[in-house]
């Protein structure tokens, strides 16, 4: 799948396709003010879904061109390096002393208080 993403003020429109073939001439409309047979000064694009984005191409901030299947990777990858920082952070904490101790004293909880006689708690 591929999207274009038009931004324009503070809103976007998202316009979705399923080949390449479709997604290509859509962002040749977008990109190409010449292409638009009817009026070059707006932006039409139609996606594979009947949604239909009609602008003036003066109120457009920007488009983005997407392949979903690479932007799926990008988001495992971030993932991925998130993790790997996490990891390097938790060893580095390990490592601190003052950071353990903390680290030890929370895990240890409050301290738990039992019955003892005439039902009088102790720690």
């Amino acid at each position: 799948m591929f999207l274009i993403t038009a931004v324009f003020g503070s809103a976007s429109a998202h316009l979705m396709f399923k080949t390449p073939d479709t997604f290509a001439a859509a962002a040749a409309l977008a990109k190409n003010p010449a292409a638009q047979t009817f009026n070059p000064e707006m932006v039409s694009i139609t996606d594979d879904f009947g949604q239909t984005l009609e602008i003036k191409r003066s109120s457009v901030h920007g488009f983005l061109f997407e392949d979903t299947d690479q932007s799926m990777m990008i988001q495992v990858e971030r993932g991925l390096q998130q993790l790997r920082s996490q990891i390097i952070a938790d060893k580095t904490a390990g490592a601190d002393p003052a950071i353990r101790q903390h680290m030890q004293q929370k895990m240890q909880g409050p301290p738990v208080l039992t019955p003892g006689f005439n039902g009088v708690f102790r720690q």
